[in-house]
């Protein structure tokens, strides 16, 4: 388990934040695509806390962050609790990577990601990897939501930076 600091949150869309945890030591590993465990220590919420697993939606390239793009879900007690009460400066502990969905270098040279919705998440990281690594990989996505897709991305990677954007 990683103790991180939020040191950015930005409004992707009404319903829609990305926030970046800054990781204290290059120890943190994941694979493009994976998820964390998010604990939230809130002592009104009993002993444990809250927890919540999301898609890391930044590369592993870059070793000093990762970032996680939340969808509010009213029913989902840490999205809400991360849209309505952290803020900048805020800790977390987090615990990852976790999932056997994921990409790395040399698992193929062609790629298509179809995605609905917030369900886009984990092929963020995978696009991101793609296009920062270089690796000369043949991608596609197909998104059933155009705007979704450009608010997941965030500022970092536009929708028109694929080769390919279908959509569905």
């Amino acid at each position: 388990m990683h103790q991180v600091k939020i040191t950015d949150i930005r409004q992707e869309t009404p319903t829609v934040k990305s926030f970046r945890l800054a990781l204290p030591a290059p120890t943190f590993w994941f694979w493009p695509g994976q998820w964390v465990d998010l604990y939230i220590e809130e002592p009104t919420e009993g002993p444990n806390g809250i927890i919540g697993g999301f898609s890391i939606t930044s590369s592993p390239l870059h070793r000093d962050y990762i970032e996680l793009t939340i969808k509010r879900i009213p029913e989902g007690r840490a999205s809400v609790y991360l849209h309505d009460r952290v803020g900048v400066g805020d800790q977390v502990i987090i615990d990852g990577g976790y999932g056997e969905f994921y990409f790395r270098e040399g698992m193929g040279n062609r790629l298509v990601l179809i995605a609905g919705g917030i369900g886009i998440t984990p092929l963020i990281s995978i696009i991101r990897f793609v296009d920062e690594s270089q690796l000369g990989v043949d991608l596609t996505l197909r998104s059933r939501d155009r705007n979704t897709a450009r608010a997941a991305l965030g500022e970092g990677l536009a929708v028109s930076a694929l080769p390919r954007y279908v959509p569905v």
